[in-house]
């Protein structure tokens, strides 16, 4: 598999997405291609309350840093903006999806949208880049106020 993406599911069964991801128990990472899914690893967290205490988040996010897309049930702003920083998509999904019905169901859509499968190929565990401003154009160009 040398083209994989890498997903994160928060799960507390490790086949239901079924975890909000700050206080998730469990994240489980599969490799996945167009054509294939290989379950990767399972990370085990201790019990975290939803108490707005950022801490917990550190190793969660550590977790998940050079994944693509993750998964969860639901997801706090700080965190968004913390897994946008480092390249990494946060994907809210309905109550009693599976770890297995939602890999098939990109796995869908990659083969349909090759551009899909290259922008998640190609951004786990990146930062996202900052599109340039009309006004970093200007300034390049040489553009005086």
């Amino acid at each position: 598999m040398d083209d994989v993406a890498k997903l994160a599911f928060a799960t507390s069964d490790h086949s239901t997405i079924d975890q909000h991801f700050g206080s998730a128990e469990s994240i489980v990472i599969y490799k996945v291609t167009p054509e294939d899914a290989v379950f990767s690893e399972i990370i085990v967290f201790d019990t975290a309350e939803h108490d707005g205490n950022e801490d917990k988040l550190k190793s969660r996010i550590a977790a998940v840093e050079d994944c693509a897309v993750v998964y969860c049930r639901a997801i706090g702003g700080s965190a968004v903006m913390q897994l946008d920083a480092l390249g990494i998509q946060p994907a809210k999904v309905s109550p009693g999806t599976t770890i297995r019905g939602q890999i098939a169901l990109l796995q869908t859509q990659m083969r349909k949208d090759p551009v899909l499968w290259l922008l998640l190929k190609n951004r786990g565990g990146k930062p996202a880049e900052k599109p340039a401003s009309r006004f970093d154009d200007m300034e390049r160009s040489g553009w005086v106020e």
